[in-house]
């Protein structure tokens, strides 16, 4: 496989008189609701590694029957130098995508609402879009989850404000194309299937890759069948009085039960199964901008559809999946479905059984040598990411930083 590394500025143009050739390989993810990373490796000893800058631009390019085609681009943030036992010297490049260039912005103090009403998901993605970088776009959710926004940003960076306004609008966000941002919260299908190495492969199916490493994570650690949401202060008013659903005007769709008097939004059926699991979950982030009536019921509708996504996402159990790919020669995008067949027997019993379309959440493309392959996703049976053990940290961080 021929490809070449270009290292450039923020416009595309090249420094230096020609393109990296050395590079042993070439490493690009791309993830839904976050920013990917990207890292190659080359000789410290090619001249053209004096181009190799902080936070200069490298972009892959791969020579391939039906012309040059670019692979991924990304801002140098770390370069590594590593001696080998043979004397050589090796480079390892790397950093994030471009969506790394939203963290260099700021939405301040951006109000999504107009006077005491909220705007929609299409006004909202407007609004934010004035914040971004030259050379950016965004495109809106045709049929958002939510349309109904009512928000105030606290400074947060271009990138986590589209982030937020994917959550509120119960959809996502993803680099779609080069500097374009795309939100929607509809999967297609990748065409794929994802099925266990049988012993002879069959490399002529372009539809179907080789799993060769397989991790499944099951849980129902955080799963919840009625969350209790509660919202930031009503800004004006009493010591103490907040953003609760006692205000909410909007109802509950088929399956879920909303009250406005004890404050809760219930899934019917996952609580007949599991019984009373709530969570208290605090929006503090969600807040009046008045004691108008008007002002605390677009903040309370605002809290019902957060706590309405909260508990859609976590009232199933939820399995997420890493998987590890072979011949898979298809550059597979995010925001994708792909159909995942493994079994593994152990012991006379299946211990894996999965047969499943998944949602495609990340995926890691490689290049070197050899070929060009798509080498792993991160793919689970909801439409999120598996929670870490950072994340209640990192919220109680970003809620202390908040401007009250």
């Amino acid at each position: 496989m021929q490809f070449y590394i270009d290292i450039e500025d923020a416009a595309g143009v090249r420094y230096g008189p020609g393109p990296i050739v050395s590079a042993a390989n070439w490493m690009s993810e791309s993830n839904v609701d976050r920013a990917g990373r990207f890292s190659f490796a080359m000789p410290a000893a090619d001249p053209k590694a004096l181009l190799v800058e902080k936070k200069r631009y490298a972009s892959c390019y791969a020579i391939l029957p039906g012309g040059v085609t670019k692979l991924g681009r990304g801002i140098i943030d770390r370069i590594a130098t590593e001696p080998g036992a043979g004397g050589e010297v090796k480079l390892t490049v790397g950093g994030d995508n471009l969506l790394r260039e939203l963290n260099w912005r700021s939405v301040e103090l951006l109000g999504l609402f107009s006077g005491t009403s909220p705007i929609t998901h299409a006004a909202a993605v407007t609004a934010l879009s004035a914040y971004l970088p030259a050379g950016w776009s965004a495109v809106a959710a045709a049929a958002p989850g939510n349309n109904d926004i009512y928000y105030t940003y606290a400074g947060e960076s271009v990138l986590a404000a589209a982030i937020k306004l994917a959550e509120l609008s119960r959809c996502h966000v993803w680099m779609s194309s080069e500097r374009t941002l795309t939100f929607s919260n509809t999967w297609p299908s990748s065409g794929l299937r994802a099925i266990e190495a049988p012993f002879r492969p069959n490399l002529n199916d372009a539809n179907t890759c080789f799993i060769d490493k397989f991790e499944k994570v099951e849980d129902t650690y955080d799963l919840i069948t009625r969350v209790l949401p509660y919202g930031g202060e009503v800004i004006g008013g009493t010591a103490g009085q907040i953003v609760t659903l006692a205000d909410c005007t909007k109802s509950a769709p088929v399956g879920y039960t909303l009250s406005t008097g004890s404050k809760y939004i219930k899934r019917d059926a996952a609580e007949v199964t599991y019984g009373r699991i709530e969570s208290f979950e605090k929006f503090s982030d969600i807040k009046a901008n008045s004691t108008a009536t008007a002002d605390k019921q677009a903040a309370a509708n605002m809290l019902f559809d957060a706590g309405l996504r909260e508990i859609q996402q976590r009232s199933d159990p939820t399995q997420f999946f890493s998987l590890k790919l072979n011949h898979c020669a298809q550059v597979v995008q995010p925001f994708r479905t792909i159909r995942a067949v493994f079994r593994m027997v152990a012991n006379g019993r299946n211990v894996v059984n999965i047969d499943q379309v998944l949602y495609v959440m990340g995926s890691t493309i490689e290049v070197d040598a050899n070929e060009i392959r798509t080498t792993a996703l991160d793919v689970a049976t909801v439409d999120r990411w598996a929670d870490t053990n950072a994340s209640p940290i990192a919220e109680l961080i970003i809620n202390s930083l908040r401007i009250n």
